[in-house]
């Protein structure tokens, strides 16, 4: 009796502390998968990025690229500001040679995170500039026309908002979208112009909260779609600014809208600090929405989104790493159905910041940004045409499977109950 109790008495011991080794381990497990860092699990394709040619623009302080547009022409002009509070227009050929440029007062956004759409080309080959000046509360509206060659003809200024993005209309005049003036709640601001810059209607929208658009683009049906904030979400309006429908509220902010030949819509913007893309139908209704990150530490910022050739998206922005304050330009190329293909970083120093992208008919890119040159201590406006060649599929992930820590700790217990069983005969 006193053997058969004390073989127990080991067993229920040898049980025990086996129990309380699994115990540690699953505790120990669990603490584990708080560690794991949270980073994006995609498939990505190598690429290479050749660079056909490149350009820089600036003096001897450091100068930013603001905006800029592809010519009618075929060439590219675009607005760069300075830190001695001056604008440059600048005009580039078709293959990056700098044909004129003038420069005037600084235009306002330049040290913006996103920036703002403030250029716009007229039919008679001239160029008209939004800007804004005055406190909030007394906030004024500026257009600023240029000819052909950068010569100053008419400027225009008119109050109630400011606008963040500028189109022509279909009749030569503008149509701008921003914010109203009133510091506690803003609503968002729909300005019609003639071709003069001066006002024919404005409309206002919004209720409680902060509510501002970002930009704007012609829809099919000669009206309006406007993209902001999050409690605005997605605004479709007629050729008046009479509001059709609007989304809302949603998490992100929207930076870029593109309506597609079947009348739905894509838009692009952040969500938790990733490049965000969703595709909505005709009347507003959500079909899809994909993000885009890069790791935890970063923060990324849209700044330019386009449909590509063969019907997919390129997402375009800066990958700001907060700790370091570095930024690299980001680019992120999609299928129709918002699959990422491939991404690629470029530039070198510590300064590149993304404008604006355009796919030329060859498949390339001609991007517009902010660099630090070689050799200089200051940034200059950047404009390159690069091509991207695709390679092999790789599979990237830095963290493991969904369920990986609960098969580790599934064959630890068995193996401790293996174990104990061997032990107890």
């Amino acid at each position: 009796m006193k053997l058969f109790m004390k073989n127990i008495m080991n067993d229920i011991t040898v049980k025990r502390g086996l129990w309380q080794v699994s115990f540690l381990i699953s505790i120990l497990l669990w603490m584990s998968l708080g560690m794991v860092i949270p980073t994006s699990v995609a498939n990505a394709t190598n690429v290479t990025v050749t660079v056909e040619w490149e350009v820089f623009f600036g003096g001897p302080d450091d100068d930013s690229a603001l905006a800029c547009i592809q010519t009618a022409d075929g060439g590219y002009a675009a607005l760069v500001t300075t830190e001695e509070s001056q604008t440059s227009l600048v005009k580039f050929t078709a293959n990056g040679q700098q044909e004129w440029n003038t420069t005037f007062w600084y235009v306002d956004g330049a040290g913006w995170t996103q920036k703002m759409e403030k250029l716009v080309q007229t039919p008679d080959g001239g160029y008209v500039i939004s800007d804004r000046f005055g406190a909030w509360g007394n906030m004024n509206q500026f257009l600023h026309k240029r000819n052909a060659t950068g010569y100053h003809e008419w400027n225009s200024t008119f109050g109630g908002g400011w606008a963040n993005s500028i189109i022509l209309a279909e009749d030569g005049g503008f149509v701008l979208t921003g914010g109203t003036d009133n510091i506690d709640n803003h609503d968002v601001w729909l300005v019609k112009t003639d071709s003069q810059g001066l006002p024919e209607w404005n409309r206002t929208f919004g209720g409680e909260g902060l509510e501002i658009a970002g930009t704007i683009i012609h829809t099919s049906d000669g009206g309006y779609a406007i993209a902001g904030s999050s409690i605005l979400g997605l605004l479709k309006t007629d050729a008046n600014g009479t509001e059709e429908w609007h989304t809302g509220p949603h998490p992100p902010y929207f930076h870029r809208i593109i309506q597609l030949a079947d009348g739905s819509y894509v838009l692009g913007g952040e969500l938790e600090e990733d490049l965000w893309l969703l595709k909505a139908t005709s009347t507003g209704e959500y079909l899809w929405n994909v993000t885009y990150g890069g790791p935890w530490w970063s923060r990324d910022v849209m700044q330019s989104l386009i449909q590509t050739a063969d019907g997919g998206y390129l997402l375009a922005g800066d990958s700001y790493y907060q700790s370091s304050l570095h930024y690299n330009m980001w680019l992120v190329k999609t299928d129709a159905a918002g699959q990422q293909e491939w991404n690629t970083t470029l530039g070198d120093s510590d300064h590149d910041r993304l404008t604006s992208v355009v796919q030329m008919s060859d498949g390339s890119f001609v991007i517009a940004g902010t660099t630090q040159p070689p050799g200089k201590t200051d940034t200059d406006m950047w404009l390159l045409k690069v091509k991207v060649a695709e390679g092999t599929t790789t599979t990237t992930t830095t963290k493991p499977s969904p369920g990986f820590e609960w098969i580790v700790l599934f064959f630890t217990l068995s193996f401790l109950w293996i174990l104990s069983c061997k032990r107890r005969h």
